[in-house]
């Protein structure tokens, strides 16, 4: 069996609850490629299922050795430590999961620029909410719209004597972390857990927050731009955000259905492709990504066969279905091919990448 039909059976173990079974085969991948930092990972996820939590956190540090500005990697091992009180550690690895995506939304929105369409960005509710009555569904709105700068300014008086005060504590807790102010961020899941709030709570607060903070701090050209590189796992994560206050959600949702295509989960593939019909994305549009995926995948397997020539055409035609014009250096094209098979397990993935990328000449 082949690293990449192990990963796959490993993660459909996993999901169906046969965590013994997942286990032995991560194992067995990872003997294969100790270096695949997602390997680790989902062992980790596997552990944490187990109540394993000890193991969990070895995994999850062990692929953050191997991927340290992977944003995913640093979520599951803080969500691992704040369920079980360990709060600074925790707001440590937030807090570097909030940079690093930071820094890669940054990277991915400035990259191909030329290849790009100046796509409107989300317009974020800037409104400075004054203070009433209302407090609670205007906290929940500032949280809603990415209205971090007012929720940040939210002090522990005022807080104190609101309703659902606990909840409204972390959304402050997240804000400051945002801004880099770890101290404060502390102070307020401390709030928090004084005021009743559970460690279980807390973390699903913190975890979906930054979730829904990925997405909607990314402009849809930034977000394509996953696209573009076969960034799969990013794209899937959206799917944890809420695209339908998205004013590109048709798009997204179907950029989202490409991800899923590649990582091989038919169900939410069908039902994000759905969501992108149901929402406005003509039939057209969804045959292209789609066909545009079968192409890809069919240049990852010509990889493995050794077919170089044969890989590089498959990759090509997966951006000519799409009718994206490339640079004349390729930048987009050998962007797509490194992601590609660097993602494939069980090869000598730099020297793969350069036969395929020099098999024309």
């Amino acid at each position: 069996m082949s690293a990449g039909q192990l990963l796959k059976q490993a993660n459909q173990l996993k999901r169906a609850g046969r965590l013994d079974e997942a286990i032995a085969l991560y194992h067995q991948l990872i003997e294969i490629n100790p270096n695949f930092a997602w390997a680790y990972n989902n062992l980790g996820d596997a552990f944490v299922k187990q109540g394993n939590f000890d193991e969990a956190a070895v995994e999850y540090q062990k692929a953050i050795e191997i991927n340290p500005n992977s944003a995913w990697f640093n979520i599951n091992l803080g969500r691992l430590f704040i369920e079980q009180g360990c709060f600074e550690e925790a707001i440590g690895y937030f807090r570097q999961a909030v940079q690093s995506k930071h820094n890669l939304l940054c990277e991915l929105n400035g990259k191909h620029e030329e290849c790009a369409s100046n796509l409107s960005a989300l317009t974020v509710n800037n409104e400075l909410f004054p203070e009433n009555l209302y407090f609670r569904e205007e906290t929940d709105s500032q949280w809603q719209f990415g209205d971090l700068d007012n929720l940040a300014k939210l002090t522990p008086e005022t807080l104190r004597n609101q309703p659902e005060r606990s909840k409204v504590a972390v959304f402050v807790a997240i804000a400051h972390l945002y801004q880099g102010d770890i101290q404060a961020a502390r102070h307020c899941i401390g709030l928090a857990r004084d005021w009743g709030l559970s460690q279980q709570s807390i973390s699903q607060i913190i975890v979906s927050g930054l979730h829904k903070w990925f997405a909607c701090s990314a402009t849809f050209t930034g977000v394509r731009n996953f696209w573009y590189i076969g960034d799969w796992e990013a794209l899937v994560q959206l799917d944890k955000a809420d695209l339908f206050q998205r004013p590109e959600r048709a798009k997204l949702a179907l950029l989202v259905a490409a991800g899923y295509q590649q990582l091989g989960n038919i169900n939410a593939l069908r039902r994000c492709t759905d969501l992108a019909l149901e929402w406005g994305c003509s039939n057209g549009l969804v045959y292209r990504v789609l066909t545009s995926g079968i192409y890809n995948l069919f240049g990852r397997g010509a990889a493995v066969a050794r077919r170089y020539k044969v890989s590089l055409k498959y990759f090509k035609s997966a951006f000519a279905v799409m009718e994206i014009a490339d640079n004349l250096q390729g930048t987009l094209l050998k962007s797509r091919i490194k992601m590609q098979i660097g993602q494939i397990p069980s090869l000598n993935n730099q020297r793969v990448i350069n036969l395929v990328l020099n098999s024309d000449k």
